[in-house]
């Protein structure tokens, strides 16, 4: 099953009352989309549509079971939902994204999610370490993080406000009665523990789509990638192509690949098929202009960097791909400052030297094509500090949402700012 079957499905008048999608964060979150702007009218989607990431199974229990203000279909789209996820795959900066929330007066909903991840570590929100968190829901915290939690502890208590997490009991039960006509619901997950009932029962009730390779060291098929990307535009991609592509982009940077798939489905403007020289034409380019982009970020070279971003701009990539760019190498560096932390805060050596630090660094999701690589990517990481990156790529986040939303260039020309100067 592909997510083309779900949306032929769905015209057919025959969808499906869930969607789980799962895996790599883009590629989810796309099919997620494409589901729910199949199901629900776009005249319908102010109230006929819910989208939540801190719902409780209790609470899309309810907003199933209601009907919608008008009739039509009715959709719940929970994104990164915390009570499917495993024990430990909450964002290393989750405390800090809470805070923020706390802090811009979203209380109520701040301190549920906090109890919420709280209660799947199993540790006291009001009484829980740095340490703590670390170890067992590997969250970084910083002093301002646990005062936090302190604070919004003791006033949920005031407000009589629980974990309701952990209560999957009323969720479980609409799924095996059946959801009522007309009502869907559509999940966007980096991960679910699959050993949980809840997930088991959203597996019996709808239908599973996983974006994550089966194994750690399995290759994605950027030929099935880039085929599946270009079917609805017309065009077509030949497998020389598309090993020129996983050449010069990966297999890994899901994002990347489809920027360069639609730069690649202009480029070729009336012509079916994509080629090989058309990848080395349009890609290599592009390659080169990005690398002075994140090479620069590593320098900490603010100069550099926006003459990187000018040129990425001008090479045809939009601000949103030019933030992913961005986010993608913050992510790189962060990921670089917890493998030197776990080897024992050495700089890695070369080749063999470095096994230690690879497989730690690839432990985050990443890969170290060149283990030979790994010493200049701990180099560059030692510039920033651990909260410093998570921070950063917390603002990446918010950047790659301001621009989706009409923000223009200087929000990028102030993330590249702040990055390149802060201590």
């Amino acid at each position: 099953m592909n997510v083309q079957a779900l949306l032929d499905e769905i015209r057919q008048g025959r969808p499906r009352p869930v969607y789980l999608f799962h895996g790599e964060e883009f590629l989810a979150r796309k099919a997620a989309q494409e589901v729910v702007d199949a199901l629900v009218d776009p005249a319908q989607r102010d109230l006929n549509l819910v989208v939540s990431d801190g719902a409780s199974p209790a609470e899309v229990a309810r907003e199933l079971a209601t009907l919608p203000m008008f009739s039509g279909t009715k959709v719940v789209w929970l994104q990164d939902p915390p009570f499917l996820a495993p024990k430990k795959a909450a964002r290393a900066d989750q405390l800090s994204r809470l805070r923020e929330m706390w802090e811009q007066g979203k209380r109520r909903e701040a301190a549920r999610r906090l109890l919420a991840l709280a209660q799947k570590a199993g540790i006291d929100p009001a009484a829980a370490t740095a340490e703590a968190w670390q170890e067992e829901a590997g969250i970084e915290a910083s002093a301002h993080d646990l005062r936090f939690c302190q604070e919004a502890a003791a006033w949920a208590r005031e407000e009589g406000i629980a974990a309701e997490g952990g209560d999957a009991a009323p969720l479980e039960r609409l799924l095996a009665a059946g959801l009522p006509p007309g009502s869907h619901l559509v999940i966007s997950a980096l991960s679910v523990d699959g050993r949980l009932g809840l997930v088991k029962r959203l597996q019996e009730a709808g239908v599973e789509i996983s974006f994550r390779p089966a194994g750690r060291y399995e290759k994605r098929d950027v030929f099935a990638l880039a085929t599946d990307f270009l079917a609805p535009l017309g065009k077509r991609i030949d497998r020389e192509a598309a090993a020129a592509l996983e050449e010069l982009v990966g297999d890994d940077q899901v994002r990347r690949l489809h920027a360069e798939l639609e730069k690649l489905a202009l480029y070729v403007g009336d012509r079916d098929v994509v080629r090989a020289e058309d990848v080395h034409q349009v890609v290599e380019r592009s390659r080169v202009v990005e690398f002075l982009l994140t090479h620069s970020i590593e320098k900490r070279d603010f100069a550099g960097a926006m003459e990187g971003l000018r040129q990425l701009l001008e090479s045809g990539d939009r601000l949103p791909q030019a933030v992913a760019s961005i986010a993608t190498c913050l992510r790189q560096l962060l990921a670089a400052r917890e493998a030197t932390r776990v080897t024992g805060g050495s700089i890695p050596g070369f080749g063999a030297k470095a096994r230690a630090w690879v497989e730690a660094y690839e432990a985050a999701g990443l890969r170290m094509p060149n283990p030979n690589a790994a010493r200049f990517r701990a180099e560059a990481a030692a510039r920033f500090g651990t909260r410093t990156l998570a921070r950063l790529l917390a603002r990446a986040a918010e950047v790659d949402r301001a621009v989706k939303t009409g923000g223009g260039r200087l929000y990028v020309e102030r993330l590249l700012w702040e990055i390149c100067t802060e201590t």
